[in-house]
Protein backbone atom coordinates (compact mmCIF):
# COMPACT_ATOMS: atom_id res chain seq x y z
CA UNK A 1 0.00 0.00 0.00
CA UNK A 2 3.16 1.82 0.41
CA UNK A 3 4.12 2.52 -2.98
CA UNK A 4 0.57 3.92 -4.14
CA UNK A 5 0.14 6.78 -1.45
CA UNK A 6 3.51 7.77 -3.44
CA UNK A 7 0.98 8.17 -6.44
CA UNK A 8 -0.65 11.85 -6.39
CA UNK A 9 -3.05 11.30 -9.29
CA UNK A 10 -3.87 8.30 -7.14
CA UNK A 11 -4.78 10.36 -4.09
CA UNK A 12 -6.17 13.21 -5.87
CA UNK A 13 -8.82 11.24 -7.49
CA UNK A 14 -9.64 9.27 -3.97
CA UNK A 15 -9.73 12.06 -2.75
CA UNK A 16 -12.42 13.91 -4.71
CA UNK A 17 -14.09 10.20 -4.59
CA UNK A 18 -14.63 10.66 -0.94
CA UNK A 19 -15.93 14.12 -1.01
CA UNK A 20 -18.54 12.98 -3.74
CA UNK A 21 -19.45 10.27 -1.25
CA UNK A 22 -19.84 12.66 2.08
CA UNK A 23 -21.68 14.48 -0.05
CA UNK A 24 -24.24 11.32 -1.03
CA UNK A 25 -23.98 10.61 2.96
CA UNK A 26 -25.44 14.32 3.13
CA UNK A 27 -28.41 13.81 0.48
CA UNK A 28 -28.79 10.67 2.62
CA UNK A 29 -28.75 12.33 6.24
CA UNK A 30 -32.00 14.81 4.80
CA UNK A 31 -33.56 11.93 2.96
CA UNK A 32 -33.91 10.58 6.74
CA UNK A 33 -34.69 13.71 8.29
CA UNK A 34 -37.51 14.46 5.73
CA UNK A 35 -39.18 11.20 6.28
CA UNK A 36 -38.91 10.60 10.22
CA UNK A 37 -40.45 14.43 10.06
CA UNK A 38 -43.24 13.36 7.46
CA UNK A 39 -43.74 10.33 10.03
CA UNK A 40 -44.26 12.17 12.72
CA UNK A 41 -47.27 13.95 11.23
CA UNK A 42 -50.86 13.06 11.74
CA UNK A 43 -52.06 11.46 8.57
CA UNK A 44 -54.14 14.65 7.36
CA UNK A 45 -51.05 17.15 8.02
CA UNK A 46 -49.15 14.30 5.46
CA UNK A 47 -46.63 16.84 3.69
CA UNK A 48 -45.92 16.33 -0.10
CA UNK A 49 -43.44 19.00 0.01
CA UNK A 50 -41.95 16.49 2.23
CA UNK A 51 -42.55 13.43 0.02
CA UNK A 52 -41.03 15.39 -2.69
CA UNK A 53 -37.84 16.33 -1.00
CA UNK A 54 -37.06 12.78 -0.37
CA UNK A 55 -37.41 11.83 -4.11
CA UNK A 56 -35.35 15.03 -4.92
CA UNK A 57 -32.75 13.95 -2.74
CA UNK A 58 -32.90 10.42 -3.93
CA UNK A 59 -32.09 11.86 -7.53
CA UNK A 60 -29.33 13.93 -6.52
CA UNK A 61 -27.62 10.99 -4.69
CA UNK A 62 -28.06 8.45 -7.41
CA UNK A 63 -26.38 11.41 -9.76
CA UNK A 64 -23.71 12.15 -8.02
CA UNK A 65 -22.94 8.34 -7.20
CA UNK A 66 -23.21 7.91 -11.45
CA UNK A 67 -20.70 11.22 -11.54
CA UNK A 68 -18.35 9.59 -9.26
CA UNK A 69 -18.10 6.08 -10.99
CA UNK A 70 -15.47 7.19 -13.73
CA UNK A 71 -13.29 8.51 -10.99
CA UNK A 72 -13.46 5.08 -9.59
CA UNK A 73 -12.53 3.55 -12.65
CA UNK A 74 -9.35 5.66 -12.64
CA UNK A 75 -8.77 4.60 -9.53
CA UNK A 76 -8.80 1.18 -10.29
CA UNK A 77 -6.88 1.49 -13.75
CA UNK A 78 -3.93 3.15 -11.60
CA UNK A 79 -3.58 0.15 -9.15
CA UNK A 80 -3.82 -2.51 -11.64
CA UNK A 81 -1.14 -0.65 -13.57
CA UNK A 82 0.66 -0.82 -10.52
CA UNK A 83 0.03 -4.89 -9.68
CA UNK A 84 0.82 -5.13 -13.11
CA UNK A 85 4.63 -4.18 -12.67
Amino acid sequence: MADYSKDIELMKRLNHVYGEFELVNNKIDIMITARMANIEKSKIDKSNELEQEKIRQVKEAIGLGNNVLPIIDECLGILNKVIEK
